[in-house]
């Protein structure tokens, strides 16, 4: 798995924000009383009333007027506005697991499949993102279904997801076809909404490039955003909250690109624009902005910015998978360390370790699903064979070097704190003195972390 100090900008809440009001013609699947409930679902959603769209779901929800599929879709859309991504998830995981009765839940399960697809990536749970987008796009092709966009979508997220697992010629492929299919829908349609779906598609095409630090293909694409973006902003129907959101977004991914392609100062200039925006000076926009800082070795500057991460990564709604220590809390210890930051340092190495045990957890119960994924996609034994020898490979280089990184800092911290007393010839006895020292201010943090979770 590649290495990636890059954050996931959250332009938008995620796919079903463009879902919420692209599909709002879904089948009715019980007469005029369903297509009343579901207009008036939809009327809310295009009002932004998303307390009232929670509540008018489980009131109609209760009184059969929709389907069970139809009422959490709506609760899925309702919670990722509000910012309750578990609750969202939970939600669509609800509508992609349970059998489609009708034609209309048929739609609700791709159209929930392609937004619990577009979260899990957002949240770095690529295999569980994949196990949602694959077999939906089979069952689009299967029944030959025309709704471009959510298979436009999915392929997009599926795309995302093998560039993070090292499969580049295939994400290459599916970001082809996602863009092929959004410009489909520009042609025949002169409105404003078929290019904001397209802005979003290559935007987050563009994440996935970064990440795997390819700047080039990444610079190419945010030059096409740049285009639809321009287009996107001169219709009259357009959303201009999103068009200076889309803009801000992508000076800063025209920074990335360029530091990362050697071009330093139209970098620095690209930055400074983004800072100049509202999203910018916001504390999403800050904690964005360390992805071009870390590449430009503005260290102070980003240490500044992770101060953030913690209240930031808890309204996203993101959980410490050993991904998410990887891409956050390392990056965010570099920059302290690097900017001489070194209590923080220090207090970050010891939240890494913390939460070390539990990632490492989680990708052992993640690994059977990713090979379960793999299968899906690939068909092929040898394949299957090949992934899990990576797989096993990557994580345990991972833990490994997660290890020798916390333990090389401790050893420098105990050395600057003590460099008077301390040499070459230190003997074993105050070697030991000094693990018994770090084993109890660890467990009185502990205890200390406890007591204050029971108050």
């Amino acid at each position: 798995m590649k290495s990636s100090q890059f954050l996931v900008p959250l332009i938008i809440v995620m796919a079903a924000v463009l879902l919420a009001t692209a599909c709002q013609s879904s089948p009715s699947a019980d007469g005029q009383q369903t297509s009343t409930a579901e207009s008036m679902l939809s009327t809310a959603v295009e009002n932004r009333d998303y307390q009232w769209l929670l509540v008018m779901t489980d009131s109609l929800g209760k009184r059969h007027a929709i389907s069970d599929a139809a009422a959490d879709y709506y609760r899925g859309i309702a919670y990722s506005y509000l910012g309750q991504l578990r609750n969202a998830e939970n939600a669509w995981m609800r509508v992609v697991s349970q059998p489609r009765h009708s034609e209309a839940d048929l739609t609700y399960y791709y159209e929930s499949a392609a937004s619990l697809a577009g979260l899990m990536a957002n949240r770095r749970n690529y295999e569980g993102a994949l196990r949602v987008a694959v077999p939906a796009v089979k069952m689009m092709e299967d029944t030959k279904s025309t709704q471009n966009i959510i298979h436009a979508l999915l392929h997009e997220s599926i795309g995302r997801c093998q560039m993070n697992l090292e499969r580049d010629a295939e994400a290459d492929e599916n970001f082809g076809h996602a863009f092929d299919m959004y410009m489909e829908e520009v042609a025949v349609d002169e409105g404003a909404e078929p290019l904001r779906h397209a802005i979003v598609c290559v935007y987050n095409t563009t994440l996935g490039y970064l990440h795997a630090k390819r700047y080039k293909e990444a610079h190419l694409w945010t030059h096409r955003a740049d285009s639809l973006a321009a287009l996107y902003a001169q219709k009259s129907d357009a959303n201009q909250a999103f068009a200076q959101r889309v803009k801000a977004c992508l000076l800063l991914q025209h920074a990335v690109s360029l530091e990362g392609e050697g071009q330093t100062q139209k970098a620095a200039q690209f930055y400074h624009d983004y800072q100049q925006t509202p999203y910018g000076q916001s504390e999403d926009g800050l904690i964005d902005g360390t992805s071009y800082l870390m590449v430009a070795r503005r260290l102070d500057e980003a240490a500044k910015s992770y101060e953030l991460l913690t209240p930031v990564l808890g309204k996203w709604g993101m959980d410490y998978t050993l991904d998410n220590v990887q891409g956050f809390l390392f990056p965010k210890f570099r920059a302290n360390i690097g900017a001489g930051r070194k209590d923080s340092a220090l207090a970050v190495a010891l939240q890494t370790f913390e939460l070390l045990d539990s990632a490492i957890e989680h990708a052992k119960k993640s690994d059977a699903a990713e090979l379960a994924t793999v299968y899906e996609t690939q068909q092929k034994e040898t394949e299957i064979a090949r992934q899990q020898a990576d797989l096993s490979r990557q994580r345990w280089i991972g833990t490994l070097a997660a290890s020798l990184l916390l333990t090389a800092f401790f050893v420098f911290y105990i050395l600057y704190r003590r460099r008077a007393q301390r040499r070459l010839a230190v003997t074993h006895e105050r070697l030991q003195d000094t693990f018994n020292e770090l084993q109890t201010a660890y467990d009185q943090l502990q205890k200390t972390t406890e007591a204050k979770e029971r108050m």
